[in-house]
């Protein structure tokens, strides 16, 4: 049971956050259950941040309220996925503690930097309106912990191919290291045989010769 109690007789200043408190309170007065009215009323003061002009932070808002923070942190998760405009089909008979159990799975999939209409897709593969609470939450921790192992292992396998791009560029840069130093040896060698060279130059030419070849 939900429950909204003004801690004070306080004048709202922000005709758009009197507009959401008042469908808020109204939705209290109606018999039905009306959990997801409050909730995005209360969902949108919190994403639009209307209660700024009122209250220096949400917590004096939430205090104002009787309710915590976690509570309308809740509510503003809601109405974000609300916005969003998918699976309305399934989440209108679904409750919203249902849907907000998909919220990390939501947002898993907006880093995908999937579209909406693949968003869908994946969601109604694995989450369907007849599932509890509890069932919801275990198959998103499923499907997280299985990405995490996916992540984890192509990164290992870049790492390797990596590593092997890089033994077979040195191995290269060796064997390129090994030619050039050849043909120079035999340059040095053709040069001292076919010319008449001075005694220090000869030097100098059988010592690099002799360091080249080692």
């Amino acid at each position: 049971m939900m429950e909204i109690i003004l801690r004070e007789n306080k004048e709202i200043t922000n005709n758009a956050l009197s507009d959401n408190l008042t469908i808020a309170l109204n939705a209290f007065s109606k018999t039905e259950d009306n959990v997801k009215e409050v909730a995005r009323a209360l969902g949108t003061i919190i994403l639009d941040e209307l209660y700024t002009d009122d209250f220096a932070t949400v917590k004096d808002f939430a205090n104002y309220l009787s309710c915590s923070t976690a509570k309308l942190t809740q509510f503003a998760r809601f109405e974000k996925i609300i916005r969003m405009g998918i699976c309305t089909d399934m989440f209108e008979v679904m409750s919203m503690t249902q849907i907000i159990e998909c919220a990390r799975l939501l947002e898993f999939l907006l880093d995908m930097r999937l579209d909406n209409a693949n968003i869908e897709i994946e969601i109604k593969k694995f989450i369907s309106p007849t599932m509890t609470c509890k069932e919801i939450r275990e198959e998103v921790n499923k499907l997280l912990k299985t990405s995490e192992v996916d992540t984890e292992a192509e990164t290992e396998a870049e790492a390797e191919a990596e590593a092997e791009t890089e033994a077979e560029e040195t191995d290269a840069e060796i064997d390129e290291d090994v030619t050039e130093k050849e043909s120079l040896v035999n340059y040095l060698s053709e040069l001292e045989e076919g010319f008449e060279l001075d005694k220090e130059d000869m030097k100098v030419i059988k010592r690099v010769i002799k360091m080249l070849s080692k």
